[in-house]
C-alpha cells in the first residue's frame, strides 16, 4: 500500500499499489483451461475398435460365459484405504473365442478394484479377459477383467459383424 496525494500536500487517500496480473492470470488460466479440456476421469481408455481389442496382447481370452453369481473368495490384494476388495464372479463359459478353453467348464472372473464400473449381472457376456499368473482357486481358473481389456457386454448386445469376426478366428491355444 502507498498513500497518494499531490506533491507537497499530505496524502488524500490509500492506493494499493496494482501488481501485474499478466503472468499469474495467465498461468492459472492455462490449467484451468487444462483441468476442464482433459478426461477427469482415471476410468477412461483409449478408444480401439472390437478386432483391435480382440487382438490385444494382454487379452487371453475370449469366451462367452453366463454369470452365475458372485463368488466369496477374496482377492490377495489387501483392502485399499477406503475398504474396497476385488470382486470374483462365478461364470459358466459356454464357447471360447481366443485363447486356451478353462481347465472346468466354470471359472472365475475377478475384476480389478481400479475397473471403474464393470460390474457384472446374472446374464450372458462376451469378456475379454487375461488369465491371472496365479490362476487357480479351488480348482477353478481365474481371469481378471477391466474397463480397458475390451468391449465386454451382454452376448445379445453384440452385433452381427462382431459375431462374424468371431466365427472366423481360428482358436489357438498355447499354453
Amino acid at each position: 500500500e502507498r498513500w497518494v496525494g499531490r506533491e507537497g500536500q499530505a496524502p488524500l487517500r490509500r492506493q494499493r499499489k496494482r501488481e501485474s496480473m499478466g503472468p499469474k492470470f495467465g498461468f492459472v488460466g492455462i490449467v484451468l483451461l487444462l483441468s476442464l479440456a482433459a478426461p477427469s476421469s482415471a476410468c477412461s481408455c483409449l478408444a480401439q475398435t472390437f478386432e483391435e481389442a480382440y487382438e490385444k496382447e494382454f487379452v487371453t481370452n475370449v469366451f462367452k460365459a453366463t454369470v452365475i453369481g458372485q463368488a466369496s473368495a477374496h482377492s490377495t490384494v489387501p483392502e485399499d484405504e477406503r475398504g474396497f476388495l476385488d470382486q470374483y464372479y462365478v461364470v459358466n463359459v459356454r464357447r471360447t473365442f481366443k485363447g486356451c478353453e478353462p481347465t472346468e467348464k466354470f471359472a472365475l472372473v475377478r475384476t480389478d478394484r481400479t475397473s471403474c464400473g464393470v460390474f457384472l449381472q446374472e446374464s450372458t457376456y462376451l469378456l475379454f479377459v487375461a488369465l491371472e499368473p496365479d490362476n487357480s482357486f479351488n480348482g477353478l481358473d481365474v481371469y481378471r477383467i477391466n474397463l480397458c481389456s475390451g468391449p465386454n457386454k451382454l452376448f445379445e448386445d453384440v452385433t452381427r459383424e462382431e459375431r462374424r469376426f468371431l466365427r472366423s478366428q481360428t482358436l489357438q491355444c498355447s499354453v
